[in-house]
């Protein structure tokens, strides 16, 4: 049973979900675009059509895909222009898989299809990471844990388990990520506490398309979670009543 502050913030959670759409709906022209764009870029479109479909306008929805398919979409299936660097060389295909997302939820299959092959083609065949930026057949570059994930969440939304579970899984990829030492994956804290800024450093994972997972694992054993311990239940339980 939920206490009642859990609920209180439950309401307010919903609620302002509500505000949110509600100021989206009031932002979108009967084309599906939004009305105070200066320049139309896929930045401002990759969360609209799962958020208005997971509230319930799937009529809105289905006009903001239209005009992705017809604005965005590419013949090899990629998604642009964008305008954003943390879209376009940090972590390019995270706002891609949203795409993915939206369409299959709404069975847009004529923009899940080829937006999904594209992803696919954007998958390191070594460790299943996911890359940073855009790269062309054959071409190798840096993979990043936001594209990675989230291409995940795709390729399950999409049915593709093939890209998630062949050897090796995507999901070894985060967890040799996870278990490397934070100064290499986590940008440091500098300043004083009142004015810490993060300093961003590229990510070391060129070294990991080139290294066999094998090396990366630790040596020593992952702690397993403690489960509480089964109740043992009497060897006559199933028996029938009489």
């Amino acid at each position: 049973m939920m206490s009642a502050s859990s609920v209180e913030t439950v309401i307010a959670c919903l609620a302002s979900a509500r505000r949110g759409v509600e100021w989206l709906l009031a932002q979108q022209t009967a084309a599906g675009n939004w009305r105070q764009l200066e320049t139309e870029v896929y930045d401002a479109y990759y969360k609209g059509s799962w958020s208005l479909a997971s509230a319930g306008h799937l009529n809105a929805a289905h006009r903001l895909l239209t005009h992705v398919r017809r604005t965005f979409l590419t013949a090899d299936g990629d998604l642009e222009p964008r305008l954003s660097p943390l879209h376009t060389v940090i972590a390019r295909h995270y706002c891609s898989a949203y795409a993915v997302l939206g369409a299959q939820k709404l069975d847009r299959y004529e923009i899940a299809v080829p937006a999904m092959r594209f992803l696919l083609s954007q998958q390191d065949p070594d460790h299943g990471g996911f890359y940073s930026a855009k790269t062309q057949p054959g071409e190798r570059l840096r993979s990043d844990s936001m594209s990675t994930s989230m291409c995940g969440v795709a390729c399950l939304a999409a049915g593709q388990t093939g890209a998630i579970s062949r050897p090796p899984p995507l999901g070894r990829w985060i967890l040799v990520l996870y278990l490397l030492p934070p100064p290499l994956h986590r940008p440091p804290l500098r300043g004083p506490p009142s004015r810490q800024v993060l300093r961003h450093r590229p990510l070391p994972l060129r070294p990991l398309a080139r290294t066999h997972l094998s090396q990366l694992t630790p040596k020593r054993p992952l702690p397993q979670p403690r489960l509480p311990p089964r109740r043992r239940r009497s060897s006559t339980w199933y028996s029938p009543r009489t």
